[in-house]
């Protein structure tokens, strides 16, 4: 078996957060405000800091964001001999994430994986088998990081973000061979979970931390800030059978986007 996996994916960040107040708030009302930011020692019940940490620069504690990853991956397979299998030729996977910063300056969040488009399957000989795709079901991750505030002059705040995998989505996948003694049903759940766990986790989208610029998208950015907060991918997996007569190739792409937090899942 021979796994060759590179990965390279489109992360471009639109901000959207709900801020702190500007002004001075009250003692006690669970707010760090601005002012409180500036001095903690103001209100310490507000503005909790971790022992022997220090305030990142307009860091802004109680800021919601939501970004989504639409993720095009395309599937073919190859036969050098005498073989027979079914695939999906594309398929379209929508990440849907929603994040806090908390008073402490960390980030944590839960987001959500679906199929939202499956080309019809297809098989390698037609005329011997068929394949049919069942019902999809979510998958799900969870997302840690911590905000290093906005540094004087930038035009959004710098977050650390890391993906962490929790459930793939699963897409049943069912490849039937007509056989001298009948038909024969082959489940491919497992094997379409193994080619998403190689596409996606192995690859870097999961646990793989990243420093990124959350700005709102406009043309007065700078060549260092469109970089801060953009990230490039393709990736590309493949795998062959002991034989060799057979190689399944998943290639993908796809771009990171901050949105608003109250953008549903399509």
């Amino acid at each position: 078996m021979k796994v060759r996996l590179t990965l390279s994916l489109v992360i471009v960040l639109l901000l959207a957060a709900c801020g702190g107040s500007s002004s001075r708030g009250s003692c006690g009302d669970g707010k760090c405000d601005a002012v409180e930011q500036a001095n903690p020692s103001l209100c310490p019940q507000d503005c909790t800091i971790p022992l022997g940490a220090s305030t990142p620069a307009g860091s802004q504690s109680g800021s919601e964001y939501a970004f989504h990853i639409n993720l095009a991956i395309k599937w073919t397979v190859s036969c050098t001999g005498v073989c027979d299998a079914a695939y999906i030729p594309q398929l379209g996977l929508y990440f849907r994430g929603n994040l806090t910063v908390q008073a402490d300056h960390s980030v944590n969040g839960t987001g959500t994986m679906r199929f939202i488009y499956i080309d019809p399957c297809q098989t390698l000989m037609p005329a011997n088998s068929t394949c049919e795709v069942g019902e999809a079901s979510d998958g799900s991750f969870t997302i840690s990081g911590q905000s290093l505030g906005t540094a004087p002059g930038a035009k959004g705040e710098t977050l650390q973000l890391t993906l962490h995998l929790q459930e793939l989505p699963k897409l049943p996948l069912m490849h039937t061979v007509q056989m001298p003694q009948g038909s024969l049903d082959i489940p491919m759940d497992t094997t379409i979970a193994s080619f998403l766990r190689g596409l996606l986790s192995d690859a870097g989208i999961f646990d793989t931390a990243f420093e990124i610029l959350a700005v709102q998208a406009s043309g007065d950015l700078s060549a260092q800030e469109i970089e801060s907060a953009s990230r490039f991918f393709e990736g590309e997996y493949q795998l062959s059978t002991n034989d060799g007569a057979m190689a399944h190739s998943l290639t993908a792409d796809g771009g990171l986007l901050f949105i608003r937090p109250d953008m549903p899942m399509p």
